[in-house]
């Protein structure tokens, strides 16, 4: 709806008068169509005291009261062929911001030095570009990230001055220069921006995430093995998958990536990916930060064997019922130390324990699953002298602690009254 000026022939004069117009799409007629909705007369006799815009600001007000979009952003036209009908929208921006981050992070310079070396049929132009779109595309948060579907985005969908007519091969064989040079342009996008990550790692982060797929390999292929049945946190678990581990500063800038089949455990893949970090970038010391998912014995005592420290998230419920009264006795938030308003903490050394609680906590564990597993290449007092050097971390936030209590008294009576009153117990 928008307010047209339209001149009107009178007996001695031309005069000039407001409407407010609306605009709506004929399906039957397949065109637009125009219908006055009110007239607000002769345009020189329009109030100039102010009026018409509070009129606008009391309807603006009583459509923000309603829940109704803006009425304060109305368009005025002289005549009814000044309407355009946008047809058609291009994407610019996405494509301007990825050639933009590329440039700033000196990703276009190590290809330009690498292309030098490289035989394929891809000039550098058309490497660049084919680089530069496959970017914006997963920008622009595509569903279908597919080469074929980024040339169709890029040829149909993206206005650039000057942009370079590419085929689909153009993307394919981007992609193989991307793929055959990965160490080299990861090792020099860090060199290149040392002043951005600082001049050296003293904290990196690593997480994973899986990519799944639909579909069948038809023939056996070395990229095939990197597809396999795992462990999917979207619940996808009846698609085969890969599983692609990040590593990032702790600004959260990525520096190094790894490809691992879709059935590798996260500790595996941290181990694989974090001796070529280590290679790559000289880390001297490395804490892996993880959730519960990954927590087990075998993967504890492989990041001890590396050498690595590690901050892990247990299962208060998968320990040792004594275990869990000696952590959970005495949880005063006066007799913790206090993290922030709300979040209070306590640690305990497992040297301090029991020695007799130690062996059936933990080493009594480890021998068992032994049995199944095969564990590092540690003797049982290297395993012992491991164990006794963790520490339990227990926080407590007292929030959280009320809002869970009132959870269980809720549920606890309700299953109550169901056993009171079902006969099928």
């Amino acid at each position: 709806m928008f307010v047209r000026v339209r001149e009107r022939q009178l007996k001695n004069r031309k005069s000039k008068y407001a409407y407010l117009v609306d605009n709506r799409w004929n399906t039957i007629s397949k065109k637009h169509e125009q219908t006055i909705v009110a007239c607000l007369g002769d345009v020189e006799t329009l109030p100039v005291d102010g009026t018409i815009e509070k009129i606008i600001s009391a309807l603006d007000t009583f459509a923000a009261k309603q829940g109704f979009a803006s009425l304060s952003r109305g368009v005025v036209l002289t005549d009814i062929t000044d309407e355009g009908v946008l047809s058609a929208a291009y994407d610019y921006g996405t494509l301007l911001v990825a050639q933009h981050v590329l440039a700033q992070t000196s990703i276009t310079n190590v290809i330009e030095r690498l292309s030098t070396r490289y035989t394929a049929n891809v000039s550098l132009p058309s490497l660049l570009s084919a680089t530069g779109a496959m970017v914006a595309h997963r920008l622009a948060n595509r569903s279908d990230a597919s080469e074929r579907s980024t040339h169709a985005w890029y040829t149909d969908a993206v206005f650039a001055p000057g942009k370079i007519s590419l085929s689909p091969m153009d993307f394919y064989r981007s992609l193989d220069f991307l793929v055959d040079h990965k160490d080299a342009i990861e090792q020099a996008y860090f060199a290149e921006n040392r002043d951005l990550f600082s001049q050296s790692l003293d904290l990196v982060l690593f997480d994973t995430t899986s990519v799944y797929y639909w579909g069948k390999q038809e023939t056996p292929s070395d990229q095939a093995d990197l597809l396999q049945y795992g462990f999917n946190k979207d619940g996808k678990g009846n698609l085969k998958q890969l599983i692609v581990g990040v590593l990032m500063t702790s600004s959260g800038i990525p520096i190094a990536h790894e490809v691992f089949p879709g059935n590798t455990a996260d500790v595996t893949s941290f181990a694989s990916i974090i001796k070529t970090a280590r290679e790559k970038y000289k880390l001297e010391k490395v804490i892996l930060v993880a959730d519960r998912g990954m927590v087990s014995e075998e993967n504890l005592l492989i990041l001890e064997e590396m050498g690595l420290g590690y901050i892990v998230g247990v299962r208060m419920r998968s320990l040792p019922q004594t275990l869990q009264t000696t952590l959970l006795s005495d949880l005063d938030p006066k007799e913790m130390e206090q993290v922030n308003d709300h979040l209070f903490t306590r640690h305990y050394h497992v040297a301090n324990l029991s020695p007799q609680n130690i062996k059936e906590w933990f080493l009594d564990r480890i021998l068992k699953g032994k049995r199944k597993n095969p564990l590092p290449t540690m003797d049982i007092p290297t395993i012992e002298a491991h164990v006794r050097n963790r520490r339990f971390f227990v926080f407590l936030n007292p929030w959280v602690e009320k809002a869970t209590k009132g959870k269980r008294e809720f549920f606890k009576a309700f299953i109550e009254r169901k056993i009171r009153t079902t006969p099928t117990k």
